[in-house]
């Protein structure tokens, strides 16, 4: 009866990024994304699972009204993107989740592959509309 989502976050343009401005500059975009999750998912623990990635879990009240809490977090890196007028001033963050499915999730690794697929859609639509981000130039 326990319920809960992974929640998997992928910051765009971090090489990009570092590239152009810097790693000090790199380093300032990855506590400006990790100051935004944290201040989007305040009841969950964020953990780096990789040089640009990240990842929590929502339980509870944050499980029940997930798909809320998502969009507006996409939302609100939609409007600070909108806002930013060059790539070292924005803040992009691709996210993506899948709740828990017993009888579709044997283990963890499926359980992340679908919410990685999800945060992929996402970032793909991103690149898409983002004017500081190439197609052959980020990840």
């Amino acid at each position: 009866d326990f319920h809960f989502a992974l929640v998997v976050f992928d910051i765009n343009g971090l090489k990009q990024t570092n590239d152009t401005y810097g790693h000090e500059c790199g380093d300032k975009l990855l506590l400006r994304s990790v100051a935004l999750i944290n201040e989007h998912f305040p009841n969950s623990i964020v953990y780096r699972i990789g040089g640009d990635e990240f990842a929590t879990f929502l339980t509870g009240n944050d499980y029940e009204n997930r798909k809320v809490i998502i969009a507006t977090f996409r939302k609100r890196v939609e409007e600070i993107h909108s806002s930013s007028k060059d790539l070292k001033d924005d803040t992009s963050i691709a996210c993506g989740y899948a709740h828990y499915n017993p009888e579709v999730d044997r283990d963890y690794v499926s359980l992340f592959s679908r919410a990685d697929a999800s945060m992929y859609d996402n970032k793909n639509n991103i690149k898409k509309k983002n004017k500081f981000l190439s197609e052959n130039g980020t990840k």
